[in-house]
Protein backbone atom coordinates (compact mmCIF):
# COMPACT_ATOMS: atom_id res chain seq x y z
CA UNK A 1 0.00 0.00 0.00
CA UNK A 2 0.82 3.43 -0.89
CA UNK A 3 1.17 6.18 1.93
CA UNK A 4 -2.18 7.19 1.44
CA UNK A 5 -3.27 4.01 1.87
CA UNK A 6 -4.49 3.26 -1.72
CA UNK A 7 -2.91 -0.14 -3.73
CA UNK A 8 -0.36 1.05 -6.21
CA UNK A 9 -2.77 -0.52 -8.36
CA UNK A 10 -6.28 0.25 -7.69
CA UNK A 11 -9.37 -2.48 -6.99
CA UNK A 12 -11.60 -0.73 -9.18
CA UNK A 13 -10.95 2.19 -11.86
CA UNK A 14 -14.58 3.65 -12.47
CA UNK A 15 -14.93 5.12 -15.61
CA UNK A 16 -17.23 8.16 -16.39
CA UNK A 17 -17.79 9.06 -20.27
CA UNK A 18 -18.71 12.73 -20.47
CA UNK A 19 -20.80 14.59 -22.97
CA UNK A 20 -22.73 18.00 -21.83
CA UNK A 21 -24.10 16.05 -18.80
CA UNK A 22 -23.10 19.61 -16.33
CA UNK A 23 -26.85 19.31 -14.58
CA UNK A 24 -25.89 15.63 -13.97
CA UNK A 25 -22.07 15.80 -13.58
CA UNK A 26 -21.60 16.76 -9.63
CA UNK A 27 -24.08 13.97 -8.71
CA UNK A 28 -22.43 11.42 -10.39
CA UNK A 29 -18.91 12.02 -9.06
CA UNK A 30 -20.23 12.70 -5.48
CA UNK A 31 -21.47 9.28 -5.44
CA UNK A 32 -18.34 7.94 -6.67
CA UNK A 33 -16.44 9.61 -3.98
CA UNK A 34 -18.80 8.48 -1.44
CA UNK A 35 -18.27 5.07 -1.34
CA UNK A 36 -17.22 3.44 1.68
CA UNK A 37 -14.20 1.44 -0.39
CA UNK A 38 -11.75 4.13 -0.94
CA UNK A 39 -9.14 1.45 -3.33
CA UNK A 40 -10.70 3.01 -6.50
CA UNK A 41 -9.51 5.78 -9.44
CA UNK A 42 -12.18 7.72 -11.00
CA UNK A 43 -11.35 8.35 -14.83
CA UNK A 44 -13.82 10.81 -16.39
CA UNK A 45 -13.54 11.27 -20.24
CA UNK A 46 -14.76 14.32 -21.50
CA UNK A 47 -15.68 13.61 -24.91
CA UNK A 48 -15.80 17.18 -26.25
CA UNK A 49 -18.09 18.94 -24.04
CA UNK A 50 -19.74 22.11 -25.22
CA UNK A 51 -21.53 23.22 -22.25
CA UNK A 52 -19.69 23.14 -18.39
CA UNK A 53 -19.63 19.25 -18.09
CA UNK A 54 -15.86 19.14 -18.06
CA UNK A 55 -15.17 22.73 -16.04
CA UNK A 56 -17.58 21.17 -13.01
CA UNK A 57 -15.78 17.72 -13.20
CA UNK A 58 -12.43 19.55 -13.54
CA UNK A 59 -13.13 21.85 -10.02
CA UNK A 60 -12.59 18.57 -8.21
CA UNK A 61 -9.30 18.10 -6.15
CA UNK A 62 -9.51 14.57 -5.59
CA UNK A 63 -6.37 12.39 -5.87
CA UNK A 64 -8.81 9.78 -7.00
CA UNK A 65 -9.93 11.70 -10.21
CA UNK A 66 -8.02 11.91 -13.74
CA UNK A 67 -9.74 13.79 -16.12
CA UNK A 68 -9.04 13.76 -19.75
CA UNK A 69 -10.35 15.10 -22.90
CA UNK A 70 -10.63 14.86 -26.07
CA UNK A 71 -12.82 15.44 -29.45
CA UNK A 72 -16.09 13.98 -29.84
CA UNK A 73 -16.00 10.71 -30.83
CA UNK A 74 -19.18 8.83 -29.13
CA UNK A 75 -19.61 6.94 -25.93
CA UNK A 76 -17.64 3.70 -26.88
CA UNK A 77 -14.49 5.87 -27.78
CA UNK A 78 -14.54 7.80 -24.61
CA UNK A 79 -15.06 4.34 -22.58
CA UNK A 80 -12.16 2.52 -24.62
CA UNK A 81 -10.01 5.88 -23.84
CA UNK A 82 -10.69 5.51 -19.91
CA UNK A 83 -10.05 1.88 -20.01
CA UNK A 84 -6.81 2.75 -21.53
CA UNK A 85 -5.72 5.04 -18.89
CA UNK A 86 -6.77 2.86 -16.27
CA UNK A 87 -4.79 1.43 -13.60
CA UNK A 88 -7.13 -0.76 -11.89
CA UNK A 89 -7.97 -4.56 -11.57
CA UNK A 90 -11.85 -3.91 -11.91
CA UNK A 91 -13.37 -1.58 -14.48
CA UNK A 92 -16.55 -0.11 -13.51
CA UNK A 93 -18.52 1.75 -15.69
CA UNK A 94 -21.22 4.82 -14.68
CA UNK A 95 -22.60 7.54 -16.95
CA UNK A 96 -22.50 10.71 -15.70
CA UNK A 97 -26.38 11.21 -15.62
CA UNK A 98 -26.43 8.37 -13.13
CA UNK A 99 -25.23 7.92 -9.65
CA UNK A 100 -24.15 4.96 -7.10
CA UNK A 101 -25.53 4.48 -3.29
CA UNK A 102 -22.70 4.94 -1.23
CA UNK A 103 -22.75 1.05 -0.53
CA UNK A 104 -21.83 0.18 -3.87
CA UNK A 105 -18.50 -0.48 -4.80
CA UNK A 106 -17.95 -2.14 -1.22
CA UNK A 107 -20.89 -4.79 -2.62
CA UNK A 108 -19.39 -5.68 -5.61
CA UNK A 109 -15.91 -5.79 -4.41
CA UNK A 110 -17.78 -8.55 -1.78
CA UNK A 111 -19.02 -10.37 -4.61
CA UNK A 112 -15.57 -10.53 -6.25
CA UNK A 113 -14.21 -11.45 -3.09
CA UNK A 114 -16.77 -14.37 -2.77
CA UNK A 115 -16.89 -15.78 -6.25
CA UNK A 116 -12.92 -15.06 -6.98
CA UNK A 117 -13.91 -17.26 -10.84
CA UNK A 118 -15.99 -14.30 -12.03
CA UNK A 119 -13.74 -12.34 -14.69
CA UNK A 120 -17.05 -10.07 -15.14
CA UNK A 121 -19.95 -9.14 -12.83
CA UNK A 122 -22.98 -7.86 -14.38
CA UNK A 123 -25.29 -5.73 -12.01
CA UNK A 124 -28.91 -4.98 -12.80
CA UNK A 125 -29.66 -0.99 -12.40
CA UNK A 126 -32.79 0.50 -10.77
CA UNK A 127 -34.28 3.17 -12.23
CA UNK A 128 -34.75 6.58 -9.81
CA UNK A 129 -37.86 9.25 -10.55
CA UNK A 130 -38.58 11.50 -8.05
CA UNK A 131 -36.55 10.02 -5.09
CA UNK A 132 -38.98 6.80 -5.77
CA UNK A 133 -37.72 3.36 -7.14
CA UNK A 134 -39.36 3.19 -10.53
CA UNK A 135 -38.28 -0.21 -11.22
CA UNK A 136 -40.85 -2.76 -11.21
CA UNK A 137 -39.92 -4.67 -7.46
CA UNK A 138 -40.77 -7.78 -9.19
CA UNK A 139 -37.16 -7.37 -10.60
CA UNK A 140 -35.41 -6.36 -7.86
CA UNK A 141 -35.79 -9.34 -4.88
CA UNK A 142 -34.79 -8.54 -1.46
CA UNK A 143 -31.22 -10.37 -1.58
CA UNK A 144 -29.22 -10.40 -4.15
CA UNK A 145 -29.42 -13.56 -6.48
CA UNK A 146 -26.87 -14.57 -9.02
CA UNK A 147 -25.63 -17.03 -11.77
CA UNK A 148 -22.79 -17.69 -13.94
CA UNK A 149 -22.62 -17.50 -18.02
CA UNK A 150 -18.95 -18.71 -18.33
CA UNK A 151 -16.63 -16.82 -16.09
CA UNK A 152 -19.59 -13.54 -15.92
CA UNK A 153 -21.24 -13.35 -12.67
CA UNK A 154 -24.71 -11.91 -13.03
CA UNK A 155 -26.23 -9.97 -9.81
CA UNK A 156 -29.88 -9.83 -10.02
CA UNK A 157 -29.55 -6.69 -7.62
CA UNK A 158 -27.20 -5.02 -4.97
CA UNK A 159 -30.08 -1.89 -4.07
CA UNK A 160 -30.29 -1.24 -0.62
CA UNK A 161 -33.30 -0.69 0.37
CA UNK A 162 -33.45 1.13 3.02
Amino acid sequence: MSATGQHATPFFFNVVPLYNKETYVRHCVDSILAQTIGDFELIIVDDGSTDKSAEIAGSYSDSHIRLFRQANGGVSVARNRGIAEARGKWVAFLDADDEWRFLFLQKVADCAGRFSQAGEIYVLAAHIRGGRNATPPAKIPSEPGYEFFGNVLKLASLIDHN
